[in-house]
């Protein structure tokens, strides 16, 4: 469904997709490999939902599941990514509501999504390139040329 919505745009594909989500995270048993995945999936939605309709419960819970989705991803591979989906959800709260906290928390999870990410790797470009994009949000806000030098030198690392 979230690929379908990803095409049509039709909200009530991700509706669906939600409610078919939510379910997967029911059924699934406390400490079975698959939850992390299954949050991960869920979070994505709630931000693509958020994105359409601008309800910002929809952020708030999605970043709530990413950050379990975290808590319980072990070291390797999946974690990454699931640190750049959470970062991306802290980075549109903070352009929601203005609370330089999430930027800061968008930062923090991303660098540790950059760091854990191998150099060669396809996702490093467009993670670097999120990393980048919330430092320099930062620099827009707080105005330190230290944010914005630092954009600057992540996104050269990405091209």
């Amino acid at each position: 469904m979230i690929e379908q919505f990803e095409h049509t745009g039709n909200l009530s594909d991700i509706v669906e997709a939600i409610s078919i989500q939510h379910r997967a995270v029911q059924l699934t048993p406390d400490g079975h490999p698959d939850m992390p995945f299954q949050l991960n999936n869920l979070g994505i939605s709630l931000q693509h939902r958020f994105e359409c309709t601008g309800d910002l419960s929809d952020l708030l819970e999605a970043i709530s599941i990413q950050e379990y989705a975290v808590r319980l991803t072990p070291d390797g591979p999946a974690m990454p990514g699931r640190l750049n989906n959470l970062g991306k959800s802290f980075l549109r709260r903070f352009e929601r509501t203005g609370d330089v906290s999430d930027l800061t928390e968008a930062i923090s999870v991303q660098r540790r999504a950059v760091q854990l990410t191998l150099d060669d790797h396809p996702t490093t470009p467009g993670r670097l390139n999120n990393l980048a994009n919330s430092v320099r949000r930062r620099f827009e806000r707080v105005g330190d040329v230290g944010d914005l030098a630092e954009a600057i030198l992540t996104q050269q690392r990405a091209v």
